[in-house]
């Protein structure tokens, strides 16, 4: 195609040189021979000059394409062919370009895709070899299955013999619990009639012990009357003590008065014999009193030690009643236990009875599963085989989907080597960063001032920077995404509010150093990108924030 354009150009110019030559001789009247003589000639000379002018045209067109080509055909597929109008060929650098941009889309899309590949590949791997020791592990579960199979066979029917001994053994056990629980239910009864029988007699001892209460009253009463009479028979004694003196003296006082005292001293002397008799009655009753009192003492001492033996008889009776109270309390536990060990031995034995049917059925069962087992351990076998070229096809896929990666990271590292005026730009986009960074607006801190400026100078600074953000002295983007591109912007939604605490740039940064990354392929534009940080400080050189941008880098 391109040597057809260059042959049409050829005869383009020679058609233009054929038309000169007529305007020429047409202007100069060139008649006759001399119009045949110079007319070849003209056409000549014009004819070389064209074809001789096209020619150096695309050899210095190809030399420049053939300059580009060669840093392209060292691997560099993120260089961008200069386009110079003078020595354009046909648009042919605008085509190489496009194919250049399909070739790093390539790159970014594949190296992406091999980059999940290869780590998917190395999960596959890790997770057939994981599968490969879970299907020896089966397989040894399976053969281990297979003999424990027999062996529960065996132990089922085993189990099956004893299921059957203890179903009888548990209905004799129930037969003489039966006939426990009559005896006991006999006993409670005969406890229970003991115990009515201790609650009368406490009754009667209470009772009695009541009465010999009232008896040591009224001997103390007795008693008391006693000492009051004998106090009245001494006060009786002292009396005819004095009577009998009062009689003494009448009768000296009548032998004194001779014979007209005779009469008064018959008196006296009768006074004084009742005297001396009341005296000595008042002894005996003093001595009948005594002894009555002694009787009174022995039997109020008799009755003291009744009442305590009575209530010594009435502890032991109580103790004995508790004692009683205890056997029925216990007898009522006993039949309680009864009752559940009925209970469970009825369940026991319809237990034993369903077990012996379930063992039954589970001798088929484990018949049916021995089988089973069998064919378990033939397909495992298939399982284990496949499982083993799954892992070789694995681990080929692995080597191949590195080897891709590898190669693809060869191709972005070419894309990687700058040149040094690149590097000067670099450093200048930093520069200006640093600017920006110092900007009044920007120290503010505040969103809508640093969203107004910083939409401002990217749009009469457009191609300085492709984005620029801002993040406060936590890490947190204060700003939305400030694009130079309106297509970005629509197409990307907004960090704002998102932590970038954790980044290894913002740790940099907040130390009050600046970052550079290396050069990467964006996943969006499909060009080498690098991401620029400066810290941000106020007046008094204190830390606030560190503003970010992103920066396409043209080869």
């Amino acid at each position: 195609m391109t040597r057809k354009k260059s042959a049409l150009s050829a005869l383009a110019i020679l058609i233009l040189c054929i038309l000169l030559s007529v305007m020429v001789i047409s202007l100069f009247n060139i008649e006759g021979a001399v119009n045949r003589l110079i007319l070849p000639v003209i056409l000549f000379v014009l004819s070389y000059t064209a074809i001789y002018i096209n020619t150096l045209t695309n050899r210095t067109t190809a030399h420049h394409i053939n300059k580009q080509l060669d840093i392209l055909a060292g691997g560099n597929f993120f260089k961008t062919i200069s386009t110079d109008n003078k020595n354009s060929f046909w648009g042919i650098e605008d085509k190489i370009n496009s194919v250049l941009y399909q070739v790093r889309k390539l790159i970014a899309r594949t190296s992406r895709s091999t980059e999940t590949t290869n780590n998917m590949a190395d999960e596959l791997y890790r997770q057939m070899e994981d599968i490969n020791i879970n299907i020896e592990n089966i397989y040894s579960s399976v053969n281990k299955s297979l003999h424990d199979i027999t062996q529960q066979f065996s132990i089922a029917q085993s189990v099956l013999s004893k299921m059957e001994e203890l179903s009888s053994e548990s209905e004799n056990t129930s037969y003489e619990l039966h006939q426990f629980k009559d005896i006991h239910n006999e006993l409670k009864k005969q406890v229970d009639a003991s115990r009515k029988n201790m609650d009368s007699f406490v009754t009667q001892v209470v009772s009695i012990n009541q009465q010999e209460d009232e008896k040591i009253k009224k001997f103390n009463q007795l008693t008391e009357q006693a000492s009051s009479i004998h106090q009245i028979v001494d006060r009786v004694v002292n009396i005819a003590t004095q009577t009998n003196l009062l009689a003494l003296n009448a009768a000296i006082e009548a032998a004194r008065a001779g014979e007209a005292g005779k009469g008064f001293a018959v008196v006296a002397d009768e006074i004084r014999k009742l005297a001396i008799q009341s005296s000595e009655a008042s002894e005996e009753i003093r001595d009948v009193l005594q002894v009555i009192i002694e009787n009174i003492n022995t039997a109020s001492t008799f009755a003291y030690g009744s009442k305590e033996n009575m209530s010594l008889i009435q502890a032991d009776i109580e103790k004995t009643s508790q004692d009683i109270d205890g056997i029925s309390t216990v007898f009522n536990k006993i039949d309680k236990l009864i009752s559940n060990i009925t209970t469970i031995v009825q369940l026991q034995s319809a237990a034993a009875k369903e077990v012996a049917v379930s063992t039954e059925s589970l001798t088929n069962i484990l018949s049916n599963s021995s089988d089973i087992a069998e064919n378990n351990q033939n397909c495992i076998k298939e399982i284990k085989a496949k499982a083993g070229f799954l892992i070789n096809s694995t681990e080929t896929l692995k080597n191949e989907s590195s080897t891709l990666n590898n190669i693809l990271a060869e191709l972005v590292r070419e894309g990687q080597n700058v040149s040094d005026e690149i590097k000067v730009e670099i450093h200048s986009s930093m520069d200006e960063l640093k600017k920006l960074a110092k900007n009044k607006e920007v120290l503010s801190m505040n969103q809508v001032k640093i969203e107004d400026y910083l939409s401002k100078y990217i749009e009469t600074n457009k191609g300085k920077f492709s984005l620029i953000y801002v993040l406060n002295r936590d890490g947190i983007q204060i700003i939305n995404d400030i694009w130079s591109s309106k297509e970005d912007a629509e197409r990307y939604q907004s960090s704002l509010g998102v932590s970038y605490k954790e980044r290894d740039y913002f740790e940099k940064t907040r130390n009050g150093n600046d970052y550079i990354s290396k050069l990467n392929i964006s996943s969006q534009t499909y060009n080498m990108v690098i991401s620029l940080c400066t810290p941000i400080f106020n007046d008094d050189r204190e830390f606030i924030g560190v503003m970010c941008a992103s920066s396409r880098i043209e080869q």
